[in-house]
């Protein structure tokens, strides 16, 4: 495996063949990171008594190694495949390691889009990447933009997310120099151009540090939502129109985490709240239409919310929160369950578009010599429902103080030559992580 490390921009690109089984990656010591977390927890409305129709959605008493769907039928029996893995794209840095779905995502045509950021403190500036590439990882178009920052400015939070036009609408929270902090919303065409730019009005609200997340929803009508939970657990939801004015500002109290999620006619806002888990259907001004009950369901939270082009899938703790266990139930775009799967060990990811589950093992084995230095193998697995294994890839990296690399599969991607997954290399004792994409190719 041939692997250049450019210390200027911190860039980490590897090729990587499974015809070789000791391949490394180098990276030279010393490598810093200046970045400084900064916590995203997607946030979502708070809980609203909603009038009107109610839906319950029973919990299932089924449960087994790898959690049988209560609905689906029995997954078939897939040949043995051989597996290879190739270097996919670098994204950027990013100082959020624990929401990079704030700044890659899917499109819905299944091609990739990016959103990354870099912090240049000594000649206060923040460089703006982005741009996108087709469902093989071959790039389309990508961007620079190049923003004033104050001097010891907070580290910026970013978001991104395809409009239903088929372009990008990203935003970015900083510290803009001589004027505090901005809420920048960029507006594009498919091709990357520029449609529009502006900052945000944010209703006289502090948008600075006491926000912990921030999160970005387009709607069907060109019309989008800003919203965020800070550190007094208060979700603010801020609806724009298609050009960026503010039409209204919803508060709740009480909010953990949260996810919103465009409908044809306004939002769901599914949340962990005080209550429990709650989900409300919303107009496009924020009133509550329709309450979706959890019944069972209040002793178990949201971990994760996953949009992809043929549906919802919301994965939760196991029967308890102390469990080591999680469950996922797939919904359609109208939030109709479609299945649900029975609990699971917390370290698999569900791969709804196969009915599968993902394992990642990690394995470090001690090198002698100066310094601290160890093999990093890492294997990643496909199971069906029944424990059987469909495929399975693994690679191998030298590494040392300074850096690790993990493979991220709560972003996991199906492509037609495979799979795509999260490739992220982090500094040891920094926030900040670089971001690359994965393929794996799968021969049957």
């Amino acid at each position: 495996m041939h692997c250049g490390l450019q210390r200027g921009d911190l860039r980490v690109k590897c090729n990587y063949s499974m015809g070789i089984h000791r391949k490394w990656v180098q990276a030279a010591s010393g490598m810093a990171f200046t970045a400084v977390i900064v916590g995203l927890l997607l946030g979502g409305p708070g809980y609203v008594q909603a009038s009107g129709v109610t839906e319950s959605l029973p919990e299932s008493v089924q449960t087994t190694e790898l959690g049988d769907s209560v609905e689906d039928a029995v997954v078939t029996e897939r040949a043995s495949a051989t597996t290879e893995l190739e270097s996919g794209p670098f994204i950027g840095e990013v100082n959020d390691p624990s929401h990079a779905r704030n700044y890659i995502q899917q499109t819905k045509q299944g091609e990739f889009a990016a959103l990354s950021l870099k912090e240049d403190q000594a000649a206060n500036v923040l460089q703006v990447t982005y741009g996108q590439w087709d469902s093989s990882l071959q790039p389309l178009w990508q961007q620079e933009a190049m923003l004033p920052l104050a001097a010891s400015a907070t580290p910026a939070m970013g978001v991104q997310r395809e409009t239903y036009s088929g372009g990008q609408l990203w935003l970015i929270s900083y510290m803009k120099a001589e004027s505090g902090i901005e809420w920048l919303a960029v507006h594009t065409g498919a091709d990357g151009q520029v449609l529009w730019s502006r900052p945000l009005e944010t209703d006289g609200m502090d948008t600075g540090q006491q926000n912990v997340s921030l999160g970005l929803e387009p709607l069907p009508q060109g019309d989008f939502l800003v919203y965020t939970i800070n550190h007094h657990r208060t979700l603010t939801i801020y609806h724009y129109d298609r050009d960026g004015e503010l039409e209204w500002t919803r508060r709740t109290d009480g909010v953990e985490a949260g996810w919103l999620i465009a409908a044809d006619d306004g939002y769901y806002s599914i949340l962990n709240t005080d209550q429990g888990v709650r989900s409300v259907l919303s107009d496009v001004y924020g009133q509550p239409k329709q309450n979706l009950m959890w019944n069972g369901w209040d002793k178990r939270k949201v971990l994760d919310v996953h949009e992809w082009r043929d549906g919802i899938a919301i994965t939760f703790t196991g029967n308890s929160q102390a469990s080591a266990k999680k469950r996922t139930l797939v919904f359609d775009h109208q939030m109709k369950k479609r299945s649900e799967t029975g609990d699971y060990d917390a370290n698999l990811y569900y791969i709804p578009e196969d009915r599968a589950f993902l394992s990642i093992t990690d394995q470090y084995e001690a090198l002698g010599g100066k310094g601290s230095m160890s093999m990093h193998g890492i294997t990643i697995t496909s199971l069906n429902r029944k424990g059987k294994e469909l495929w399975s890839a693994n690679t191998v990296y030298k590494e040392d103080d300074y850096f690790r690399v993990k493979l991220d599969g709560s972003l996991f991607y199906k492509i037609p030559e495979g799979y795509v997954i999260l490739s992220r290399t982090e500094s040891n004792g920094s926030t900040a992580v670089i971001l690359d994409l994965m393929k794996i190719l799968v021969h049957k």
